[in-house]
């Protein structure tokens, strides 16, 4: 099956065969179709490209190398990596005619030099460059799965031939090897790549319930494995929280009752979609405030926010726009919709204190019930 091919599913998506999965939710308020395909040339979706010994694909330097190696030199595309960051990270975008572009993470697109049939260091020439900033023909490349449970692809050149990845990865010397060569005419072991859906970003939907989050008041979140905080809420007095300070006043107010415009922040490093399993990551969110009616030497211990509701999902690079784009895997925090208008009360520890909730993420299928969606692990204050 080809790439962007015509078969479709019961929705009458046009599928592109990578997974079939059950409709995935946002705490059961927003529904997406999911088969982890997209219409034809009017999506793209972020990949890490996996090797046939379990190697990743590098675009070194995130993309923008192309023409000879020379000694000392590095090869616009390694095959060594052996966990998917910012590099390993590839866009594929459909050009229409079952045919697609592969965009690297700093916006370049890769080529084929000569449109395929490049070996390596023999031919005096790069395989695969990194450079380009416009798709013409040798940017051109056709994804074909080879396995039936559509996991397995090959990626075919203009001219028809396949990419290889020499001894089936693990390579970053190009003068003794290249680590990726466009000159094969058949399909064996080398030829087969893994496509690895990856998540790029995280989206928050967050509720206030009876008592609300003033201006002064900091609101974030931290995630296992993510190298930085995302900033929820920022504080325009709590100086100890740079990350999530702004000079101009006032800072938002998060009003009793309230539903907050969703945010959406980028994931550091990009989440592969085959660590989305089980309990995959922890989330902690926290809160800190100030009095400021005693020059910053006091604080004001009843001054507490009320979080009415938390729904995340982990998106990649098309986004949640419409359905077509199949590429949301949700978890799900939900207690809004139960009724109630208080799951978590945060109290004032003090200026340069914040306190911590902390829950549990789990990817949510939506013929799942709500007792295995994501779930609070810190024992709820009274609300």
């Amino acid at each position: 099956m080809k790439y962007g091919c015509n078969a479709k599913n019961n929705s009458g998506l046009h599928r592109a065969g990578f997974f079939s999965a059950p409709p995935l939710v946002v705490a059961g308020a927003l529904t997406f179709l999911l088969c982890f395909g997209m219409r034809v040339a009017s999506a793209q979706t972020t990949f890490a490209i996996q090797t046939s010994n379990g190697h990743f694909l590098t675009a070194v330097g995130g993309g923008g190398l192309g023409g000879s190696i020379t000694s000392g030199g590095s090869a616009p595309i390694d095959s060594n990596r052996t966990v998917a960051q910012g590099w390993e990270i590839f866009t594929i975008v459909p050009i229409g005619n079952n045919q697609v572009a592969i965009q690297t993470s700093d916006g370049k697109y890769l080529t084929a030099n000569q449109g395929g049939g490049i070996r390596g260091t023999d031919d005096n020439a790069s395989p695969i460059d990194t450079d380009r900033t416009a798709v013409n023909t040798w940017e051109t490349f056709t994804i074909n799965y080879v396995d039936s449970s559509h996991t397995k692809a090959t990626i075919q050149t203009w001219d028809g031939h396949y990419l290889t990845a020499n001894y089936g990865g693990g390579i970053n010397t190009p003068l003794a090897s290249y680590p990726l060569r466009s000159n094969a005419t058949q399909i064996q072991t080398w030829e087969r790549f893994t496509l690895v859906p990856v998540y790029t970003s995280i989206q928050f939907n967050i509720g206030t319930g009876s008592d609300n989050a003033r201006s002064d008041a900091v609101i974030f979140a931290n995630m296992t494995g993510q190298y930085s905080p995302f900033c929820l809420k920022p504080t325009d007095t709590l100086t100890a929280f740079q990350f999530c300070f702004t000079s101009s006043k006032p800072a938002p107010t998060w009003n009793s009752p309230s539903m907050q415009t969703p945010m959406v922040f980028p994931l550091n490093p990009p989440i592969l979609s085959t660590m989305v399993q089980g309990n995959f990551a922890q989330l902690q969110i926290g809160y800190a405030s100030y009095q400021g009616g005693c020059g910053g030497l006091c604080y004001e211990s009843y001054d507490n926010w009320n979080m009415s509701q938390l729904r995340v999902a982990l998106l990649n690079a098309a986004g949640p726009q419409a359905a077509r784009s199949a590429t949301i895997v949700a978890t799900v925090l939900d207690v809004y919709d139960r009724g109630q208008n208080c799951y978590a009360r945060f109290t004032t520890i003090g200026p340069s204190t914040a306190e911590f909730k902390s829950f549990q993420l789990n990817p949510t299928p939506s013929n799942r019930p709500a007792s295995e969606w994501g779930y609070m692990i810190t024992t709820p204050s009274w609300c």
